[in-house]
Formats: C-alpha cells, sequence, structure tokens
C-alpha cells in the first residue's frame, strides 16, 4: 500500500472511521458528522459490527504504545505504523466493501444539486444506524431485550428487515434462545407477564421472516415454526398465556396468508390441525379467529382439503369443531369469527364426500336465520352463507359415505406423522 493512510475517529460515533488513500480516493468511510465536506464522493458506511472490530484493533495498538493518541487532535497518520498501514491494506485486498457488514450508499453528485445534506435524508441515515444497532445488540444477551422492543416495533416501517435479520450473524440462534429459554415457564405454568412480553417481541421478529418472500422458505426449511407448536398446546387462560398463544398463532397465520403450496405442505407434515382445533374450541375469541382463518387457508388449498376429507375421522372431528363454534356464536354472535367457520363449510361442500355428510351436520342455527342480524352488513359472509346451502341442496345424491381403508390413508404422504385429529 503506497503512501500514508490517515484516519479519523468522530468522538461522537468512535467505531466509525473515516479514511483515504490517493490510490483509493474514490472510496471513503466515514462518520456522517465529518463528511459535509466529502459528499460529492461515492460514500459507504460502515456497518457498527466490522468498525467495532477496527475500533477495537485499533485500541489494542494503542495500548501497546504502536499508536500515540491525543485528545486535542483526532487525525492520525499510519507512515510510522506498519501494523495500522497493514490492517487497512487488509481491508482493501480482501474486498471488505462487498461484504455484507457494509452497507452502501452512492451519491449521485450530478442530481443532488447541492453538497449539503437534506435534513430527512441525515435523519433516514441515523435511524440506519440506530437499527444497525438493534441488530448487533440481538445477540447479547445483556442488550436483547430492548433491541427485541425496538425492532419489532419496525416491522413496518423497515420492509427489508427480514433479510437483514436472517442473514446477519447470530440473530435467529439468539430468537430461537428467547424462545427456548420460556420452554420452563410452561409446564408448571409460571409464565410472567414480563416474559410473555419478550418471548412475544421475538415472534413478532419471526412472523418478518414468514411475512417476506425472501426469508419464508427458508424459515421453512429450517423447521422453525416447530419452535412454536409447545406455546399453541397451552391451555391456561391467563393473560400472558393467551397473548403468547396469540401471537404464535401469528406467525402460523403470515404463512398461510401467502397462499403459497409450499407452506401448505409444509404444515399438513406437523400437527397444526389439531392444534388449531383444540384453539377454536376452548380459546379467546381473537385467538379462535386467528386459528380458524389458519384452518380455512389449509381448507382452500387442495392438498389441505383433500387431507382433511381423506378419512371420516379427520372430517368428524373439524365439522364437530366446527358445529360447537355455531352453537356458541349463536350466543355470542362475532361476525369476524362467523366469516371464517362459514368459509370453511363453504370450502368442505367442495368436496362430494364431505357435503354428503354437512347433509346430515350442518348446524340448523346456519339454516333458520339466526345470524340474519348478524350478516347484514357482511355481504360476502352472507353470500358464501348463501352458496353453502345452494350446494347442499342442489349437490350429488345420498350414497352410503365409505371411510377410506388405511391402505389408502398411507399413500398420502403427508399422512406420515402426522398426529391423529381424533381427541
Amino acid at each position: 500500500m503506497e503512501g500514508p493512510v490517515h484516519f479519523t475517529f468522530d468522538c461522537h460515533h468512535p467505531g466509525y472511521l473515516l479514511w483515504y488513500q490517493e490510490k483509493y480516493s474514490d472510496i471513503r468511510l466515514h462518520p456522517r458528522d465529518v463528511m459535509h465536506e466529502m459528499l460529492e464522493l461515492p460514500r459507504v458506511v460502515l456497518n457498527p459490527l466490522l468498525a467495532e472490530k477496527l475500533w477495537e484493533d485499533y485500541k489494542k495498538m494503542e495500548r501497546l504504545g504502536v499508536i500515540k493518541t491525543s485528545t486535542c487532535k483526532k487525525r492520525y497518520s499510519s507512515e510510522d505504523t506498519e501494523e495500522f498501514e497493514q490492517l487497512i491494506s487488509d481491508i482493501v485486498k480482501s474486498n471488505i466493501l462487498d461484504n455484507s457488514y457494509i452497507k452502501s450508499e452512492i451519491i449521485d453528485t450530478n442530481k443532488m444539486g447541492s453538497k449539503q445534506q437534506s435534513p430527512q435524508s441525515i435523519q433516514a441515515a441515523m435511524e440506519r444506524e440506530k437499527l444497525y444497532t438493534y441488530i448487533i445488540e440481538l445477540s447479547n444477551p445483556e442488550t436483547r431485550q430492548n433491541a427485541l422492543l425496538e425492532l419489532s416495533k419496525k416491522r413496518e416501517s423497515v420492509p427489508e428487515l427480514a433479510p437483514m435479520l436472517w442473514h446477519s450473524f447470530g440473530t435467529v440462534a439468539s430468537l430461537l434462545q428467547e424462545i427456548i429459554n420460556i420452554y420452563p415457564a410452561i409446564n408448571p405454568a409460571t409464565l410472567t407477564a414480563h416474559q410473555s412480553n419478550r418471548v412475544c417481541n421475538a415472534l413478532a421478529l419471526l412472523q418478518c421472516f414468514a411475512s417476506h418472500p425472501d426469508t419464508r422458505s427458508a424459515f421453512l426449511s429450517a423447521h422453525i415454526p416447530l419452535f412454536l407448536y409447545p406455546f399453541l398446546h397451552t391451555v391456561n387462560k391467563t393473560r400472558p398465556f393467551e397473548y403468547l398463544r396469540l401471537t404464535s398463532l401469528g406467525v402460523i397465520g403470515a404463512l398461510v396468508k401467502t397462499d403459497e403450496q409450499e407452506v401448505v405442505t409444509f404444515l399438513l407434515t406437523t400437527e397444526i390441525i389439531p392444534l388449531c382445533l383444540r384453539i377454536m374450541e376452548s380459546g379467546s375469541e381473537l385467538s379462535k379467529t386467528v386459528a380458524t382463518f389458519i384452518l380455512q387457508k389449509i381448507l382452500l388449498d387442495d392438498s389441505g382439503l383433500s387431507y382433511i376429507c381423506q378419512t371420516y375421522d379427520r372430517f368428524s372431528h373439524v365439522a364437530m369443531i366446527l358445529g360447537k363454534m355455531v352453537l356458541s356464536l349463536a350466543k355470542e354472535p362475532s361476525a369476524r369469527l362467523l366469516k371464517h367457520v362459514v368459509r370453511c363449510y363453504l370450502r368442505l361442500s367442495d368436496n362430494p364426500r364431505a357435503l354428503l355428510a354437512l347433509r346430515q351436520c350442518l348446524p340448523d342455527q346456519l339454516r333458520d336465520g339466526t345470524f340474519s342480524s348478524c350478516l347484514s352488513e357482511d355481504v360476502s359472509t352472507e353470500h358464501w352463507l348463501s352458496q353453502l346451502l345452494k350446494n347442499l341442496e342442489t349437490g350429488p345424491p345420498n350414497p352410503a359415505v365409505i371411510p377410506m381403508s388405511n391402505q389408502q390413508v398411507q399413500q398420502d404422504p403427508r399422512a406420515m406423522g402426522m398426529s391423529p385429529l381424533t381427541s
């Protein structure tokens, strides 16, 4: 590396470096506070993770006496410091600027019109720096709690948060550690509101992975949703447990909301259907709504409908729970929950064998106008119910319903490893 390398440490952000050398004058690493005179050049912001490493190396050299510092002078030269010169040289030679630890922002000087950054761009840069800091803090148990809280607030405002989290070192492991740490509080049921809030912030970040197209497949391939199933098994009705179940259901709901075959295929190899049915029977209204939505999305997929209608035991368990929900809704109406229940029934009627069974077991409350007032303002649900009743009237004749044989059931690969739907 030819010529001296100059570098500056910002007193407010000591982890950020400003350095340049004539041979590499088109590349700059800098803190925002010292960039006003250099905005005409391409700019690269150093992620705090790498900056922290460089800062540690610098402080080590300072302790060894290799570098002499002065509180009143922030600029140093590497002319007489071979070790630090080698450090900077290694950065350039290793093309570290292309590493995922670096966030690049190229400024088009022809479009800027001014060398002064706007307040909006400065604010955006500050927010981005905070975001990187929170991601790094996830890997530190001492700073993780606040990082979880702050990052969970940014799910909607940062569209690319999921890939940033997924591809950052140690983040997924940290989130799974948060989840596993709660297992002992489930049985016996000692979960506190503080513990529930903290793990739910971690679950909110998992929901980002489930929602984002760039992380969803990897999220499923790693079988991470299975870590949530112990939470769905809980039956304690206290607020911390209810909040935990609801947030866990939200992660699964985010998966099925995409209507992707890959998601349904994965879920059919797990026990999600009996877990949802249990919550549909005994959960809170909101948990029942999300669980029924998940079942609805599984049914809307052809493989999901085929799976549930493949044996009488599976169908009868689903029909029994839906029937109980209708009876409960007749006493305490909920248009939102009724909408998903009716949609499940309508989808079941698309299967000839299920249609024949529904003629016998569809609750009378769906036939006699019990929910007329509840449906008066919900055109779509009213239409679905009318279509369901029409299907029951005009469907195929009533031959005997013969359950599938065990041999036929085993031919479905999704049936392998499934928990039975019967109680």
